[in-house]
C-alpha cells in the first residue's frame, strides 16, 4: 500500500509541475502575440497619418 501511495503522490506532483509549466507558456505565448500584433500593427505606414 505504501509504494501505491507514494507513485500516486508522485504522479499528482508530475500533474502539478505540468500544470505550472503549461500556464507558463500559455501567459508567455499570450504577451508575446498580443506585444507582436501591436508592433506589427503600429509599424504599418497608414495606421499612424503625420
Amino acid at each position: 500500500m505504501k509504494k501505491a501511495d507514494e507513485e500516486a503522490e508522485l504522479i499528482s506532483d508530475w500533474k502539478f509541475a505540468a500544470m505550472v509549466v503549461d500556464r507558463f507558456c500559455l501567459f508567455v505565448f499570450t504577451l508575446f502575440t498580443i506585444i507582436a500584433t501591436v508592433a506589427v500593427l503600429l509599424s504599418a505606414p497608414h495606421i499612424i497619418v503625420q
